[in-house]
């Protein structure tokens, strides 16, 4: 998909805002929001919704309505969002993060450009990412999460490849979390400005727990694990050999 790579116009910090947004926005401008246009031939979600975001507090909100509108139907039956879609369509591998990030999407995109009717066409994809996340969730609120030696997994999104060094073995990720309650909260916001009550107060008390099991793991991560207690020497002290000690990792006590 071509994009514009116009030099930045103007001086100070406008001139690079403003080029930032032309290398961002598609040429022509068409739906499809990519990144690192010379070497990727897809569309990743991730990237799509913080470029959609970029481009909204730029005044350029259609761009993210229009990226919106053309992801929304490659979202899976069972509500789960595709990581990315390219011209095979959409990609079934799981990547935890994107169900959030596609509602986030929704909800800026409304925050910004006020299209209730999109909103509204795009509702039923909505709801089907916060039901398959309750079910991811409802997969480590078990018994099996409950031991000395699992606890400060449960509750948690299950583990993903969402990021590149992953891809080997799938890895439980705390962005993925926090994406995820990221949804929930916006979930929330947008039956609320649907009017459905009572669906904004079943996410709430979903987006309740989410958060809650997060500190609890937050804390039992922090008690079992080991954890750094000082910063790691820069590479540039250590090539000059005036680099100052090291400091170890400590286990973190109770």
């Amino acid at each position: 998909m071509p994009f514009t790579w116009a030099q930045p116009r103007g001086d100070g910090c406008s001139g690079h805002a403003d080029g930032a947004a032309h290398r961002v926005r598609p040429d022509p401008p068409i739906a499809i929001l990519q990144p690192g246009t010379r070497s990727y031939n897809r569309s990743w979600i991730r990237d799509g919704a913080m470029m959609a975001e970029g481009l909204n507090r730029l005044g350029m909100a259609e761009h993210s309505a229009d990226y919106l509108r053309w992801y929304a139907p490659y979202v899976f039956e069972n509500g789960k969002v595709p990581c990315c879609v390219d011209a095979r369509g959409a990609d079934p591998v799981p990547e935890n993060d994107s169900h959030g990030e596609f509602v986030f999407l929704a909800a800026e995109a409304y925050r910004y450009g006020g299209d209730a009717a999109l909103l509204r066409q795009v509702w039923p994809q909505v709801q089907g990412a916060i039901r398959y996340m309750d079910e991811l969730r409802a997969s480590t609120r078990t018994a099996e999460f409950q031991t000395a030696e699992t606890r400060h997994l449960f509750g948690l999104l299950p583990p993903t490849i969402s990021h590149e060094g992953y891809s080997a073995k799938a890895m439980h990720s705390y962005w993925d979390d926090f994406w995820g309650l990221l949804g929930y909260k916006d979930a929330v916001f947008i039956a609320e400005t649907l009017g459905d009550a009572e669906v904004a107060a079943r996410y709430a008390a979903a987006r309740d727990q989410f958060a809650a099991d997060i500190r609890a793991s937050i804390r039992a991560t922090a008690t079992t694990k080991t954890v750094f207690t000082g910063a790691v020497t820069p590479p540039s002290e250590a090539r000059s050999g005036t680099a100052r000690p090291r400091l170890r990792p400590e286990p973190r006590r109770p």
